[in-house]
């Protein structure tokens, strides 16, 4: 049987199917860039309020929030790692920051997940860790206090002196030196000297009008009156109590902050005869803890329930937390604190 040839319909047909072939593969691959588009421009938008959430301050609203999909995953755990920090969290930051492509492990470049694995392994009471990954001479800037402050912690307090010597021209980095060095003066018992020191540190952060600033000058207020309560001076210690308390407002989820505000509070309200107060400032700071990740915190408000039970006369209780506070300090290395305890102790049995 002969073929007959194809006619011009039939080529038609053919023309018309290749065509209508054609334009299906374009509109599926208008709608896979479309869908990808969406996809790019709803990820954006995630990361964008990621940022402004971020910039607000609402942390915890950035923690809470899904991370953007590809190509903006990598910056929302960022910022993420950052929020975490700000909060307390510091073993969630750890753990983000091990999954971005730069985990902070390096210093060579001196990165901002560098700076914040150190604040976390700090905050973490790892300062074993912080040494080995800083360094005894670090770039001046954020990695040289992060340093100092771990020497401080473990009382290498020649070390922190060496490394906060050299004053720097930036407003900010210098406040943040003195305000090292009025702490440690503090810690150390030379008041008049780290009054001094944090004020400077505090009209500085006042006057600069930077970002965050205000969360600064609440935590120089807390200094002030960590001092004014060593110079057995409770009423204004009371003041700058107060002062650091409400300063931290305008960060309510900065749990650390807090946590330190109403246990500083605690202690002043104790050293004024005012035990239900006490108790309750106290419990207003484990409260706060609680929702951190900070050892080297827990620690401290072991020490801190121990010397509101000494300054309220309840010697047995206080006994029991100093070795209790003693126990968890040790652990860390923090030598100085244990130092004081075990005077704290000693002076109780005379």
């Amino acid at each position: 049987m002969t073929r007959g040839k194809d006619g011009p319909g039939t080529r038609r047909d053919g023309i018309i199917a290749l065509m209508v072939w054609v334009a299906a593969a374009v509109l599926l691959v208008v709608v896979v860039m479309a869908v990808r588009v969406r996809r790019a421009l709803g990820s954006r938008r995630v990361l964008v309020q990621l940022r402004d959430l971020m910039v607000a301050g609402h942390h915890q609203q950035v923690l809470d929030r899904e991370l953007p999909a590809e190509p903006f995953a990598e910056e929302g755990r960022s910022l993420k790692v950052t929020s975490a920090v700000l909060t307390g969290r510091y073993q969630l930051a750890l753990d983000l920051l091990d999954q971005c492509a730069d985990d902070g492990r390096s210093v060579a470049g001196t990165s901002t997940a560098a700076r914040l694995r150190a604040v976390s392994l700090l905050g973490l009471g790892r300062y074993a860790e912080v040494a080995r990954m800083l360094g005894d001479e670090p770039p001046p800037g954020p990695m040289r206090r992060l340093r100092a402050q771990t020497a401080i912690e473990v009382g290498d307090d020649d070390l922190a002196t060496t490394l906060l010597a050299d004053a720097y021209a930036d407003p900010l980095e210098e406040a943040g030196r003195l305000r090292l060095l009025g702490d440690l003066a503090i810690r150390r018992g030379r008041l008049e000297e780290g009054d001094r020191l944090v004020r400077t540190a505090r009209a500085s952060y006042a006057g600069s009008g930077a970002a965050g600033a205000q969360v600064d000058v609440a935590l120089c207020s807390l200094h002030l009156a960590q001092a004014r309560l060593a110079a057995g001076l409770p009423a204004e210690a009371l003041h700058h109590a107060r002062a650091g308390i409400k300063g931290l407002a305008v960060r309510p989820d900065h749990a650390p902050g807090f946590a330190e505000g109403y246990a500083i509070a605690a202690r002043v309200a104790a050293a004024l005869g005012n035990s239900d107060e006490a108790g309750q400032h106290l419990a207003e700071a484990q409260q706060h803890a609680s929702r951190c990740q900070s050892p080297p915190l827990d620690a401290e408000l072991r020490r801190t329930a121990a010397l509101v039970a000494v300054d309220l006369g309840d010697h047995e209780v206080a006994r029991r937390l100093i070795w209790e506070a003693i126990g968890a300090h040790d652990r860390l290395g923090a030598r100085p604190v244990v130092a004081e305890l075990h005077a704290k102790l000693t002076e109780l049995k005379g």
